[in-house]
């Protein structure tokens, strides 16, 4: 199987709604209908998803990011016990079955154990939810914090 040099990269914050349009530093979207900036630009598609290191339910360390054999989604989300985030989370799960060669990862600060409750109570199988909780600084690196309200 072909390795992918350039991982397919779409990184989410479940609340925010592209605009397009560029701050100074960030990138000027909406959030309920106001204008916020991200804290970075962030990633474009098709550009190389940085490696870095979160925690597995099951309190193993996963790299996520880097090249690897399977068209990666990285969706960064404020709290799976959001029910914007909990939806998505179960949609994605439910779509994924369906594809090949495609990995989501959702993560966030929870915890491991929550994300072991949500997925047992939801029956989430198919996707990675994975815990940011030891360092909560990678959503940065990809600009998926809201830096300020505009």
């Amino acid at each position: 199987m072909k390795s992918f040099n350039k991982s397919i990269l779409l990184a989410l914050l479940t609340i925010l709604s592209i605009t397009g349009s560029y701050a100074s530093k960030g990138l000027e979207t909406m959030f309920l209908e106001h204008k916020v900036v991200t804290n970075n630009q962030g990633l474009k598609i098709g550009d190389d998803a940085p490696k870095f290191v979160v925690v597995s339910n099951d309190l193993k360390e996963v790299t996520v990011g880097g090249a690897k054999d399977k068209v990666q989604i990285i969706a960064f989300v404020p709290s799976i016990d959001t029910d914007t985030c909990a939806l998505e989370t179960v949609y994605f799960n439910k779509r994924i079955a369906k594809m090949n060669n495609v990995e989501i990862n959702i993560i966030s600060k929870d915890t491991p154990f929550a994300f072991s409750r949500f997925c047992k109570a939801n029956d989430v199988k198919n996707i990675n939810t994975l815990s940011d909780y030891k360092g909560a600084s990678n959503a940065r690196k990809y600009g998926s914090v809201i830096a300020s309200p505009k």
